[in-house]
């Protein structure tokens, strides 16, 4: 296992990443669920290591944790930094550490909600151009190939 690093400008994040394995991004909601969504990411994260024992899993929650922000703590801008004070900054903030991350990865698990989240939409998007395997994940803990007609983004924000 190596470390890849994404830097951009005061950006920068360090995440476990296998060259020559199979690494697969959690991408879930979190804006405006309690606790950020974190137990759903932690869920799917735990599930996925145990029965994909190969795969590097990279998820966005334990990044954000890693990186200080902790559910109970409200405000994003913590994390993004003091300038960061407009949505649009915060989630330009996420969206520049996360989508080079998605474009390194072999994988995207969606998780549930993810069609009412403007950030997965991105994401998505991201590993559709750039040819990822596409699965859904349950909150029963399945996990299912993900064919694009199943579900259209209705992303209002």
């Amino acid at each position: 296992m190596t470390k890849i690093y994404t830097n951009l400008s005061k950006l920068g994040t360090l995440i476990d990443y296998s060259a020559d394995g199979y690494n697969a991004y959690i991408a879930g909601p979190m804006t405006g669920i309690d606790e950020f969504n974190f137990p759903a990411f932690q869920q799917a994260a735990s599930l996925l290591r145990l029965e994909y024992p190969r795969w590097n899993v990279v998820s966005p929650a334990e990044m954000d944790a890693d990186f200080g922000l902790h559910p109970q703590h409200e405000g994003m801008e913590k994390v993004s930094g003091a300038d960061a004070t407009t949505t649009n900054e915060v989630r330009s903030f996420y969206m520049r550490r996360d989508l080079p991350i998605v474009a390194a990865c072999q994988a995207i698990v969606l998780l549930d909600g993810w069609s009412k989240s403007a950030g997965v939409v991105h994401e998505l998007a991201v590993a559709r151009a750039c040819y990822l395997d596409i699965y859904r994940f349950s909150d029963m803990g399945d996990l299912q190939l993900y064919q694009p007609q199943d579900e259209v983004p209705d992303v209002t924000t």
